[in-house]
């Protein structure tokens, strides 16, 4: 190696390369930009035949499947001072055509052209947006996934997009690798898109959800879901339920519900909410009520969405969840809810739900009854027989009774007094073992002896 040569080479006022460390190192504007990595100009000449065809480097790295990468380019042994004569050559000839971008590798030239852009290269700046659109409608999967991976499209204006839109062939779509198709048809919507053709999304669209998906957070945007409605509405509001199903499932629920800011996705949204309700989607319901989200709704929003309810679900699920659901809807004032209150307590107390029972009264869910609605269930019941069972026998359930539910305490009063009234000796037997009359004060005693 020659000691003597320089170790720095000026492209133009924007791009140097210098050798240090027997490393060729890029640099924009004084500011370093990466290593070089391979070289090009190392393909075998019994080789160059593969490449007539050819749009760009890109395809030339598929075609030798990277083995002009690192370690693998064809195990030259090239010394680091050719080495940096040979990457400064390549960089100037791509400076003097233009920074056309077929003759770097995609992984080096929009990155390093867009720092040109960056730092105040005019041409690159130009040129950054043109390579752009000209990349993108060769079709190549792997280009256009590194522009979107990397956000490139952004910087293109609406006009610009519809151009590219106007000339891109949706057929080269069904070449890509399947798991990422409708992922690149979701960032396609994003940019502005709206001729994607409805069979393709329809046949992808389920590959977003599944296990080992390559599925992204920006796909989950409004302009994204919105996009896709202006497609297909039906459609785009099955994506929406989805996305919310899955982000669900991925604990990420509160994120997408807070995204829900455009007008036309959040009508979408309660739209579909309001389908799966009312069709006795419970896991839906459930969980809107279970995080308290229903309260991000309007008022006019959660009267359209529990407008038609399907509470058949709720008499299969735990009696926590179900009356804690109800009271909720019945608050509400959701048409049929305060009915299914009503009927979950009858059958909690009819088939010794001792849970239920419980939840009745430590969440005072009973309070949505009035008293004559719980005289009339009380009084179908045997006090008798309800004292036999063993959640009215515990002591602490009585006195919790006796300290806040003043329906249960009036019913008490009533048949202690007619069976004492009476004269039943098992009854007379059984308050007297558990102390029963201990819960009343003595006015409400000599009211009963009154009786």
């Amino acid at each position: 190696m020659n000691s003597s040569l320089p170790k720095k080479f000026k492209i133009n006022e924007h791009l140097t390369l210098k050798l240090e460390d027997n490393r060729t190192n890029i640099y924009v504007h004084g500011e370093l930009f990466r290593q070089c990595s391979f070289l090009l100009l190392n393909i075998p000449v019994e080789d160059i035949p593969k490449f007539d065809n050819i749009q760009s480097i890109d395809e030339v790295a598929e075609l030798l499947d990277k083995s002009l990468e690192g370690e693998g380019r064809y195990n030259l042994d090239i010394d680091p001072s050719t080495e940096f004569w040979g990457h400064c050559s390549n960089l100037q000839v791509w400076y003097e055509h233009d920074y056309d971008t077929r003759l770097l590798h995609s992984n080096l030239a929009f990155p390093l052209l867009k720092k040109l852009a960056d730092a105040g290269d005019m041409l690159a700046k130009a040129k950054f947006r043109e390579e752009i659109a000209r990349r993108f409608l060769s079709g190549n999967f792997n280009t256009i996934y590194s522009l979107l991976q990397e956000r490139y499209l952004k910087i293109l204006a609406p006009e610009e997009i519809a151009v590219i839109e106007e000339n891109f062939t949706y057929s080269t779509i069904s070449t890509y690798p399947k798991e990422y198709i409708m992922i690149l048809i979701m960032n396609f919507a994003e940019l502005g898109f709206r001729k994607i053709p409805l069979e393709i999304l329809k046949e992808h669209y389920s590959n977003l959800f599944t296990k080992g998906s390559r599925i992204r957070e920006p796909i989950f945007s409004d302009s994204t879901l919105k996009a896709i409605l202006s497609i297909d509405s039906r459609l785009g509001k099955n994506i929406i339920m989805d996305t919310f199903k899955f982000l669900l499932k991925e604990g990420r629920d509160k994120k997408f519900i807070h995204k829900l800011s455009d007008p036309k996705i959040r009508h979408a949204f309660t739209e579909k909410l309001q389908e799966q309700i009312s069709m006795g989607d419970i896991s839906i319901l459930s969980f809107l009520l279970r995080g308290g989200y229903e309260k991000i709704f309007t008022k006019d929003e959660r009267e359209f969405i529990f407008q038609d309810v399907d509470f058949t679900p709720f008499f299969s699920i735990s009696s926590c969840l179900k009356f804690r659901h109800l009271y909720t809807l019945a608050n509400y004032g959701v048409k049929d809810a305060h009915k299914m209150v009503k009927r979950a307590i009858v059958e909690a107390l009819n088939s010794k739900d001792r849970a239920g029972i419980s939840d009745i009264f430590e969440h005072s869910y009973g309070n949505q009854l009035n008293e004559k609605e719980w005289s009339d269930i009380l009084d179908d019941l045997d006090l008798l027989k309800i004292l036999r069972w063993k959640v009215f026998t515990n002591k602490q359930v009585f006195e919790l009774i006796h300290s806040g539910e003043d329906y249960f305490r009036i019913y008490l009063r009533k048949r202690v007094s007619r069976y004492i009234y009476e004269i039943n000796p098992t009854f007379l037997t059984k308050i007297i073992i558990l102390h029963y009359l201990e819960l009343f004060s003595e006015m409400e005693l000599n009211r009963i002896v009154d009786y």
